[in-house]
């Protein structure tokens, strides 16, 4: 009977580790924001609701492992660490087979920044999210957090960016 039990145990964890399709480990190799106007002397992106409709784009590329894909979260953030309970999410993507991009290559997204301080990517005003808890006033300094998760880790990159 232990003999039954000790096969079963693996054959389940052969499984489960042939489920997985992949590694653990998610890396974003690249992010960048490409902002409304050209970069300011600190390095920081500028984000101008008043430039191009206050368009920017979200570039990113993550490697998941080898997994069937992942999440890629878009915080905005008052400091450069994730801070789930304070920062305030933006735009989310699944990145995957069937998802809205491609889990294994550069993807891209357009957003924009408007004047009642609200963030909308994808172009649908269904997905408009109000970020003034973190404005005191415009021009503020913030920052662009990417959080790429594929279920066993999460990595995150910063850029630093000014909102006007």
């Amino acid at each position: 009977m232990l003999k039954n039990l000790f096969f079963a145990l693996v054959a389940t964890s052969t499984l489960l580790i042939a489920g997985c399709n992949g590694g653990d480990d998610v890396e974003v190799e690249e992010f960048r924001v490409n902002g409304s106007s050209s970069e300011l002397e600190d390095g920081r992106v500028t984000i101008d609701s008043a430039i191009n409709n206050g368009e920017f784009e979200l570039v990113w590329e993550v490697d998941d492992d080898n997994a069937s894909g992942y999440n890629a979260y878009f915080w905005l953030s008052v400091n450069s660490n994730l801070d789930e309970d304070n920062d305030i999410r933006f735009y989310y993507v699944w990145c995957g087979e069937y998802g809205r991009c491609d889990h294994d290559d550069r993807n891209d997204e357009d957003c924009w920044f408007d004047n009642n301080l609200e963030m909308v990517c994808e172009d649908d005003d269904n997905y408009e999210y109000d970020v003034d808890e973190l404005i005191d006033s415009l021009p503020e300094d913030l920052y662009i957090i990417i959080e790429a998760c594929n279920g066993a880790d999460c990595d995150t990159e910063t850029v630093a960016v000014r909102l006007r």
